[in-house]
């Protein structure tokens, strides 16, 4: 819901559209002729969005609640193994493979307006919150699952004996 919001408020910070003549060049909003950026300037622009977003340190969290799971799995692995195992965890590879998702759905303008927006007060502070956001969240997703579940399982039991 958070990155809906955020892609919500993002769009309405758009510039207005470039448009391309016949030489393949860009004709930004101001009337200045840019060439089209090459597929490294794309994958930056992209790279760095999933850094303002948040998107990383989001990941983060979620990595830091699965170690704080295995360790409970596995007593017997030291708590020294988990802090190394996470030194070595490559979160560049891990930008690099969402970045066509974001390159597939947005156009290169469309990427530098919504890093301009996370970068901006308010959207600096959304990601500075996106990991302690996605923690507090897990803990209600996992109640509100909890009791989805008890739910399920009165209802089909209910179901059962009048069938």
């Amino acid at each position: 819901m958070v990155r809906l919001l955020v892609l919500a408020l993002s769009l309405c910070f758009l510039p207005a559209a470039a448009v391309a003549d016949e030489g393949g060049e860009r004709i930004a909003a101001r009337g200045k002729k840019n060439k089209a950026p090459t597929a490294e300037e794309r994958r930056a622009a992209v790279i760095e969005l999933i850094h303002a977003s948040g998107g990383v340190e989001a990941a983060k969290v979620s990595v830091d609640g699965m170690i704080k799971q295995m360790r409970t799995l596995l007593p017997q692995v030291p708590p020294s193994f988990w802090d190394e195992f996470k030194t070595r965890i490559d979160w560049a590879d891990f930008a690099d493979a969402l970045a066509p998702i974001y390159e597939k759905h947005f156009t290169h303008d469309e990427v530098l307006a919504i890093v301009a927006w996370h970068r901006s007060e308010v959207g600096s502070k959304l990601a500075g919150l996106s990991g302690v956001m996605a923690q507090e969240s897990m803990v209600i997703g996992e109640a509100w699952g909890r009791k989805l579940a008890e739910k399920i399982v009165s209802e089909t039991a209910e179901w059962q004996q009048t069938q």
